[in-house]
């Protein structure tokens, strides 16, 4: 009688293991969205990482990208996973490689890998030498907040500095002038900026409009649309001649009008044009961006970016035309 009920738990556990956990092919990270996928029922599965290294406006771009994979051409779908730009590197040391990355700002290690691109699409920041090595798919932009009509110069300037990401750079190619600079963390900024007295101005990003707008704050957005770095690129890693094509299409299927139009759910701009009709983010003009940096840029440069040193003293207006030769113009 012990035998048999040891069978049958046996049994059970077995048909759990069977029928619940997923295969090890699909990786040890569980794919946002639909889980799992029935792989045995397409031909090809090819794999995609997704990391965020800057705010988006609201949803997962992870969950956005395993939809349209999902309805990419038939017999082929598109695993979309999340990764942090540490654990993308660290996957890549051990061996592991994507046959696309979804990427922004931050992670030079990518260039090692990524192959040329054959596609007409304006790549921004993501060419080397005459090469296009990734191209944005959804982008975000810079906003100046107040409470009231700007008065020049700016009192106190509260910045959104994230990371990976060169606000900073913004306001010195705007020539906004501040007798204070202030830095915050991105999800500090709109309580600092709201909790702070009637002049202050705070320099944030497209996710700050919806962070006010969430509030029932009244405020007043202007863009800086001359500089930005808040690109989302997608580059192909497959080696094998046959993935990387159907990588190629995946792309163009990505950045074509009928998956760009469904960008705004992001709460984002699409690759090119501004399909928001009315609030802040219908101001933005994305055609009067004029400089960027490229994804790949190196740590060492990336840090000066970031130190608010670097653009001279409060009060001042850092030499625009200088910092601009340093930076990747369109």
């Amino acid at each position: 009688m012990k035998g048999n009920a040891y069978k049958a738990i046996l049994l059970a556990v077995v048909v759990f293991v069977c029928v619940f956990v997923p295969v090890r092919s699909l990786g040890s990270e569980r794919v946002e969205g639909e889980f799992p996928v029935r792989t045995q029922e397409y031909d090809t599965v090819l794999t995609l990482w997704n990391i965020d290294t800057f705010e988006g406006g609201k949803g997962s771009r992870t969950s956005f990208l395993s939809s349209v994979g999902k309805r990419f051409r038939k017999g082929t779908v598109v695993l979309a996973r999340s990764m942090t730009a540490f654990g993308a590197e660290e996957s890549l040391r051990n061996g592991e490689l994507p046959d696309m990355v979804s990427f922004g700002g931050g992670c030079p290690f990518l260039l090692g890998v990524c192959q040329p691109l054959d596609l007409e699409a304006p790549a921004y920041g993501g060419t080397v030498g005459d090469r296009t090595m990734a191209i944005p798919w959804c982008a975000g932009g810079y906003f100046l907040f107040t409470k009231t009509e700007r008065k020049e110069p700016v009192g106190k300037l509260y910045v959104s500095l994230g990371e990976n990401n060169f606000p900073l750079v913004a306001k010195s190619v705007g020539e906004i002038r501040a007798e204070q600079t202030v830095t915050v963390r991105p999800t500090d900024g709109c309580r600092t900026f709201l909790s702070s007295d009637g002049n202050a101005v705070f320099l944030g990003t497209q996710r700050d409009v919806f962070r006010l707008e969430k509030n029932g704050a009244a405020f007043l957005a202007e863009p800086l649309e001359e500089f930005s770095d808040l690109f989302q690129y997608i580059a192909v890693c497959a080696e094998d001649s046959f993935r990387r094509a159907l990588c190629e299409e995946f792309v163009k299927f990505l950045l074509s009008e009928e998956i760009q139009k469904g960008v705004v759910s992001l709460g984002m701009f699409p690759a090119e044009g501004n399909p928001y009709r009315e609030g802040a983010l219908s101001l933005y003009d994305r055609s009067k961006t004029a400089y960027t940096v490229s994804p790949f840029l190196s740590e060492e440069n990336a840090a000066k970016y970031r130190d608010p040193t670097f653009f001279g003293q409060d009060g001042e207006i850092t030499d625009a035309e200088r910092l601009k030769s340093g930076l990747k113009r369109l």
